[in-house]
């Protein structure tokens, strides 16, 4: 990752459902750039958490959490900013009910731990919603990363993304509690490109 990342400068990271904060904290701590780090969650003890995190690792003037459902409230303001995207989804297939919106998680506070793991159909109910965010949302040279299983049908993912300007690379395998996860890349091709896409997708 961070022979990819270093090259590129990155001014601004974005991690969606930063949950203890320590993968925005790694970063913090071992990229060796100027970046800031937003990190969002709906749940207020995961930014706590993240705060804390940050704080304990001496990084925390350079991260700012934010209580949000995904991006809500990022857009317009950030549009083609982000740099870095990171974005560990509730990716476990579930039905389509148990899946936690900010209307859901506003009535029933408890919800927000499933939160972390409900994904609905495929397990893509909420990647999609990000995934089909991210021509707006990120820089010209902007670089996400993502994690998937193969429940999600990554292949399907590819062939969304790419007509959204994005190329799709694996970058590692792993196997945790049973779940094969793949960590992909997806690299912008070109904001032309999305331009077009979202033209098309209309």
């Amino acid at each position: 990752m961070e022979a990819v990342l270093v090259p590129r400068r990155p001014k601004l990271c974005l991690e969606i459902g930063s949950g203890s904060g320590c993968v925005s904290t790694f970063l913090a701590m071992h990229l060796k750039t100027l970046t800031f780090y937003l990190t969002t969650d709906i749940n207020p003890r995961a930014c706590t958490a993240t705060r804390r995190t940050a704080a304990q690792n001496r990084v925390v003037h350079r991260l700012e959490p934010i209580r949000s459902d995904l991006t809500a409230g990022l857009l317009p303001r950030l549009r083609g900013a982000i740099d870095v995207l990171l974005f560990n989804p509730p990716y476990v297939p579930t039905e389509v009910a148990e899946v936690v919106t900010a209307e859901t998680a506003a009535t029933d506070p408890s919800d927000l731990l499933a939160a972390t793991w409900t994904g609905g159909q495929l397990g893509r109910a909420v990647t999609d919603r990000v995934l089909l965010q991210l021509p707006e949302l990120m820089a010209p040279n902007g670089v996400a990363y993502l994690v998937l299983l193969q429940e999600n049908k990554p292949d399907e993912i590819a062939a969304m993304i790419s007509k959204l300007g994005f190329d799709m690379t694996v970058c590692t395998l792993t196997t945790a509690i049973g779940l094969g996860r793949r960590l992909t890349r997806l690299t912008m091709v070109s904001r032309s490109s999305c331009a077009v896409a979202r033209a098309e997708s209309g």
